[in-house]
């Protein structure tokens, strides 16, 4: 089956708009992207904490699917938070939550994320006080997850 995926960058804080990628199934899609030279310079990126391609994904918002395919291929630690060379700190509970993609949040829970997880005095609920996104909405997801 020849499909077409579309990753919106709109939500995200990219340049770029949708990008239209066609592959035959999620497996060929991976096998794809790994191949290619960007992977090179993806992964340089990634060592220097610029990128976090799962954290990136919930930012924009991906597919629940797609994520399940991303989190199992990459063994990811769904807890940990990430200290960027920028000084950002995210973990992938804390994008989804902060960008309000609660579907996304409980998919993560649903996969051992937890709302209550401290790394090096980091929680979710400190950063998003700390950015000013801890808003009545986010206050009742947290709450209801606790």
């Amino acid at each position: 089956m020849n499909s077409n995926y579309n990753i919106d960058y709109n939500d995200c804080d990219s340049d770029k708009s949708t990008m239209p990628i066609s592959y035959e199934s999620e497996q060929d899609l991976f096998e794809e992207v790994e191949f290619q030279d960007e992977m090179v310079q993806l992964t340089n990126l990634i060592k220097e904490k610029e990128f976090d391609i799962v954290i990136t994904a919930i930012e924009c918002n991906v597919s629940i699917e797609f994520l399940d395919i991303l989190l199992s291929r990459l063994k990811y630690n769904i807890n940990k938070f990430t200290i960027f060379k920028n000084g950002e700190i995210k973990s992938p509970l804390y994008a989804a939550i902060s960008k309000k993609h609660f579907k996304i949040a409980d998919f993560i829970i649903s996969k051992g994320g937890d709302v209550n997880y401290v790394q090096n005095n980091f929680n979710i609920a400190k950063l998003l006080m700390e950015n000013n996104l801890f808003t009545t909405k986010v206050f009742m997801y947290l709450l209801n997850r606790d």
